[in-house]
């Protein structure tokens, strides 16, 4: 029975969990102003799919709130985000770019190119890429059109989830994430 419990212990462990982020821009030209939209949903085990965010159906406060608090934290722990081992299955850009003129559409499109690659050699740095990106560019010519769109597959594993939750609430005990760094920066 304790072997069995055992067994089945680690094999939660393995579960694989998807986290799919999607972020759409566009800019509104009778409106004069950007909208983006957001949506991060977790796929867990390849068979339950839920939403945790989705800006359009989301017009709740407390949760537009609690993003901006992520958004003006100061502090990210680089080292408890790879200990998570994610993974990038899939990563789209698409873009679809118009300046009034001709020509420098055709100037801005490769520096489209050159961001995406710099973006995604940033990303690897922290997770490893399964799979080549898809980045594509399209220009509209003589025309002011912006649309930027973001998908984005990451996987990672149960047992990494629960080690690095751990790991934060050790932080959060022992006196928190910057008392952490300051004493790793002293040794």
């Amino acid at each position: 029975m304790i072997t069995f419990l055992f067994s089945l212990f680690f094999l939660i462990l393995l579960i694989p969990i998807n986290f799919i982020i999607e972020l759409e821009q566009s800019y509104l030209k009778e409106e004069h102003k950007i909208s983006t939209k957001i949506n991060f949903k977790v796929d867990i085990f390849l068979l339950y799919e839920f939403t945790i965010y989705d800006e359009k159906k989301e017009k709740n406060k407390e949760v537009k709130s609690s993003f901006e608090k992520i958004k003006n934290r100061k502090f990210i722990n680089y080292n408890l985000l790879k200990k998570l081992n994610l993974e990038c299955l899939a990563f789209d850009i698409k873009a679809k770019v118009g300046l009034e003129d001709a020509y420098l559409t055709a100037l801005f499109l490769p520096l489209i190119y050159m961001i995406s690659s710099f973006f995604l050699n940033f990303l690897n740095k922290f997770l490893s890429m399964k799979n080549i990106a898809n980045i594509k560019a399209v220009p509209i010519f003589n025309n002011f059109y912006y649309k930027l769109y973001l998908k984005g597959i990451f996987r990672s594993y149960l047992g990494y989830i629960i080690f690095v939750v751990m790991n934060i609430i050790y932080l959060k005990i022992k006196g928190g994430a910057k008392k952490w760094m300051e004493e790793k920066s002293k040794n």
